[in-house]
């Protein structure tokens, strides 16, 4: 259960890499005249960039960088994530794992080590793109390590961090020694995000979310799943002196089922959560007002189908009607309590990171612990 435990861990940290570098689609520059596309880029100190088979890359959509002061069932963990523009919808991730028992520190490099128990240190390049393609350096524990990521952090602060990164991206991860590209003179210099991701949320395993998308019922239960978690988190914060706020869900049943799925799901308004029903349009004049989500499970086959949600002004542009409704029956913002309500997400979820062909989810209900 090592082995399967450490699966199952990876793929959900890197969903949630993901998801934060999709909610920064909300975000755009509002300080001069530009057409909607070019406002999904902000204009921002930050950065993460590096050279993919010689050529510089930049990705300007980009979140905090994650990086937990406290370990998780004795792994700490750092991630970032981006994607380089609207347009194509590259998307590199950067993340280590390390079981040591030792916190993340600067002035080490961190590697993918050969297959061995969860105490090895594991680093990993992640790159996909529009049509679903997915390279990554290896890093399942059950596989030969053909190559290796290579990840420093220079500096390490509250506020921020600051490293480099680098290493190989292999055609298959699963099974083959082929390089598909080689990623050099990577850095990367981003605010730094502290919340723990957490696996276990609910200790009565009594945590639920459902919903069904494009005909598929999705459904995530604490209580008949022991891998399964389902948590939320409230956030607020001031953008140019507008307060906004958060609400993100996120829920992933046990990767190793064939039933296996998972949702994520960021709700972002001016008016704080409460008890009730509220509707996020996305809004022109203010950052990060609106909706972004993930949504994954297997097909018949096994095979991972992906869906992102978004509210924005690529939604908007193209002149589609997306909205998000959310009703709220059982309210708190106590640590350890439970929320409750159901959701509708109209016209706003993409299959494949296609923009071609909306899709909505309906009958949504959840009960989630407050992180």
């Amino acid at each position: 259960m090592i082995i399967n435990s450490k699966i199952y861990y990876m793929k959900t940290l890197n969903l949630w890499v993901l998801l934060i570098s999709l909610i920064a689609f909300l975000g755009f520059s509002t300080g001069c005249k530009k057409s909607p596309l070019d406002r999904m880029i902000p204009e921002t100190e930050y950065y993460l960039r590096c050279k993919i088979d010689g050529t510089k890359k930049e990705f300007k959509l980009t979140d905090s960088a994650y990086l937990p002061a406290t370990s998780q069932n004795g792994i700490y963990s750092f991630g970032v994530g981006g994607v380089d523009n609207i347009s194509t919808m590259n998307h590199l991730s950067v993340i280590i794992n390390n079981g040591t028992g030792k916190p993340i520190t600067t002035g080490k490099t961190y590697t993918t080590i050969a297959p061995g128990d969860i105490t090895q240190v594991q680093a990993v390049i992640i790159y996909s793109n529009l049509t679903g393609d997915y390279y990554a350096s290896a890093f399942l524990p059950d596989k030969p390590s053909y190559e290796s990521a290579e990840i420093t952090l220079s500096e390490i602060t509250d506020k921020y961090v600051k490293g480099t990164f680098k290493g190989k991206l292999l055609v298959d991860e699963f099974a083959s020694p082929a390089v598909k590209y080689n990623i050099t003179e990577g850095e990367f210099y981003l605010p730094r995000s502290k919340n723990p991701v957490k696996k276990s949320s609910t200790k009565n395993g009594n945590g639920y979310m459902e919903g069904t998308l494009n005909g598929k019922k999705l459904s995530i239960d604490e209580s008949v799943d022991e891998l399964a978690f389902v948590s939320s988190r409230f956030e607020e914060y001031d953008n140019n002196g507008t307060k906004l706020y958060t609400l993100l869900i996120q829920s992933a049943s046990n990767i190793l089922l064939n039933s296996y799925n998972t949702i994520l799901l960021a709700f972002r308004d001016v008016t704080p959560f409460n008890k009730g029903e509220k509707t996020m349009l996305f809004n022109l004049e203010l950052t990060n007002v609106g909706f972004s989500g993930s949504i994954q499970y297997k097909d018949a086959s096994g095979n991972l189908v992906n869906y992102t949600g978004m509210i924005n002004p690529t939604t908007q542009s193209l002149g589609m009607d997306g909205s998000a409704t959310l009703n709220i029956t059982k309210f708190s913002t106590t640590k350890g309590d439970y929320i409750e309500g159901t959701f509708t997400i109209k016209n706003a979820f993409f299959r494949q990171f296609s923009v071609t062909d909306t899709y909505s989810l309906t009958g949504g209900k959840f009960r989630a612990k407050i992180e």
